[in-house]
């Protein structure tokens, strides 16, 4: 009687295991690609870096803002 129960719960460790070698495992979704990167640029005042098209041109120097493009041309 109790080899028969031995036999019985060996049988069924076995038969979970090969269940789960069996199972496939679940695929890992990829990440969505990030965003280019756009052109970086500095500010000529503080020396803050921000996105080109963010930025505010004035004789091919770089500002981050109205007021430091001003403060600028105040010091030239």
């Amino acid at each position: 009687m109790l080899r028969t129960l031995f036999i019985i719960g060996a049988l069924a460790i076995i038969a979970l295991i090969a269940k789960k070698m069996m199972t496939p495992k679940p695929r890992v979704e990829q990440k969505p690609s990030p965003k280019p990167l756009k052109d970086m640029v500095r500010c000529e005042t503080c020396g803050l870096h921000l996105p080109i098209d963010e930025s505010i041109k004035k004789d091919g120097l770089y500002f981050c803002s109205i007021d430091h493009r001003d403060r600028y041309e105040d010091a030239q």
